[in-house]
Parts: structure tokens; C-alpha cells; sequence
């Protein structure tokens, strides 16, 4: 799975769903999303090319997990109140 992918959701959940069924980790999606984002923020690049052209990917994927990760929070607590 690359970390600029535009389909990186898709990747992340069929890895999500690969540990699971192998016994390595079994998270829910905001666990393993949390996961990813703690292993965006710890991930970089160490070539130019990675610097310069993959890294500014790499921030638009993380901050789409943070995106997906408040929307998540914010379906869970509207989800508490009905």
C-alpha cells in the first residue's frame, strides 16, 4: 500500500480487514485509522525525489484520515443522542 495512493481507503480497509482474518490485529475502522495516522506522523521520506514530490501526497492522505476520523467521531455522538 503506498501512502499517496488515491485510493488509499480502500487499500487501508482491506489491510484492516487482512490482519483481522491472519490474527495479527483486529481494530475497528476508527482504531486502525487512528493507527495510520500515528504511523503518518512518525513516516518520512529520506530521498529529494520522496521530499519534494511525496511528501505533499503524503499530507493530503493523512489529513484525509483526519477528516474521516472527526466526521467518524461526529456520526458517533450524533449517533448517542437519537
Amino acid at each position: 500500500m503506498h501512502l499517496t495512493y488515491q485510493e488509499y481507503f480502500e487499500e487501508d480497509d482491506k489491510l484492516r480487514i487482512e490482519w483481522a482474518n491472519v490474527g495479527r490485529v483486529n481494530m475497528n475502522e476508527n482504531q486502525f485509522l487512528k493507527n495510520s495516522l500515528k504511523f503518518f506522523k512518525s513516516h518520512h521520506y529520506h530521498t529529494v525525489y520522496g521530499q519534494s514530490v511525496l511528501t505533499p501526497l503524503k499530507d493530503k492522505t493523512k489529513e484525509r484520515i483526519e477528516n474521516k476520523l472527526l466526521i467518524n467521531s461526529s456520526v458517533a455522538k450524533k449517533s448517542v443522542f437519537l
